[in-house]
Order: C-alpha cells, then structure tokens, then sequence
C-alpha cells in the first residue's frame, strides 16, 4: 500500500515521515492513506494498464491528496475536507514566499516532484483543493483536472495534456488568486505552528 506504521510513525512513499497526532486514531488516518492510494490505482486504470501514461505529479498526487482529506458523514456520504497534514506546510510557503510558482509545477516530472516531496506534495494538493473549491469554480478553474484526465486519455502525453487544459488561463493571475486562497485558511492552522516552515519530519500531525 506504500506507506509503513511505526507506532506512530507512518512512512510514505514519497520518503515522507509523519507522526500521527495523539488526537488522531491510526484507524482513520490508515482510511486517509488508501483513499489517496486508491487513487493511484483509478489513474493505473483509467489511463490504461498497458499504455504508461505519465499523469503529472501535481495531478496524481494532488488529488490523491485532495481524497486524502475526505471523511464519511453521518447519513453515508463521503465529503472532501482540508488535508490537515499538507495545511501548515503550503500557507507557511506562501506566506513567506517560497511556493513553487504554478507555471513551473504544472511542468515538473515525477523526479523533480519527489526532491522536494514536502513542499510539492502539499502544493499539490492546495492547488486541486483551490480548482475545486468554490471559489475556483467562480473562476472556471474547476474544469482544469477533468480536461486534464480527458486529454491524457486521449493524446497519453503529459505536456500536451497539460497546454490544453491550462490553454487560455492567465497563470500569473491564478497563481495570485492560488495564494491568496491558501493564506485564507489560516483558520484551519492547528496551534502555533503556522509562522515556521518545517521539513515533513519536524511536524506531528
């Protein structure tokens, strides 16, 4: 499943090490984890088995992140929420100016990605959570990963895939409004931690 439970170390893929919150049941943070690996294994699939199409990282593991967030409510439907282990990292980037730029992330390969997997992985998801929130949906960016997966799909090259769903968008002016929407969640920011970036090993979840 790609990740690893030490008491309460849980060690990803992405060579990440986290510690679960005292707060947190690992029961429901291992139900986190499949469904952002669950949708690694939708992506092997949807893309086809045989065809090795590269789904940029920002794509992939953005939303396995953004899935990574959601919670089973009371009456049985599942509803996307904040991924609180990728908050304080992407807010504290942006506040002090240290985020990847949009136009640059949409073009990194997996490797580039994975050198910087705490920044990356957090911006990652930050940006599929801004598309598909309402306020990216005010600006017509929520159309951008179903254009994304449909033309993958259809040309299976990642650069191509990328300059048609991002073709026509001003991605200054979306990088603006992308940070702006993550130093709005300040709110969401669990205790002090907001005003320091750290490394992914340096933060309990």
């Amino acid at each position: 499943m790609a990740y690893r439970f030490e008491g309460r170390k849980v060690k990803l893929d992405s060579k990440e090490e986290m510690t679960v919150a005292e707060e947190k049941n690992p029961e429901e943070v291992t139900f986190n984890i499949i469904y952002h690996e669950a949708f690694h294994q939708y992506m092997f699939y949807l893309m086809g088995r045989d065809r090795d199409v590269y789904v940029p990282s920002w794509l992939n593991e953005g939303m396995g992140d953004y899935f990574f967030g959601g919670r089973w409510n009371k009456k049985g439907g599942f509803e996307i929420g904040i991924n609180d282990w990728r908050l304080e990292t992407i807010y504290a980037a942006v506040k002090e100016g240290k985020h990847i730029p949009i136009a640059d992330i949409i073009k990194y390969s997996q490797a580039q990605y994975y050198s910087n997997a705490g920044l990356c992985y957090a911006e990652g998801w930050a940006m599929n959570y801004f598309f598909l929130s309402p306020e990216g949906r005010k600006r017509g960016y929520h159309t951008i990963p179903a254009k994304m997966f449909d033309a993958l799909q259809n040309s299976g090259n990642s650069e191509k895939a990328t300059d048609k769903a991002f073709a026509g968008v001003d991605l200054k002016k979306m990088d603006e409004e992308f940070k702006a929407f993550v130093l709005s969640m300040e709110k969401e920011l669990p205790g002090k931690a907001k005003d320091a970036v750290k490394g992914p090993n340096e933060r309990k979840r």
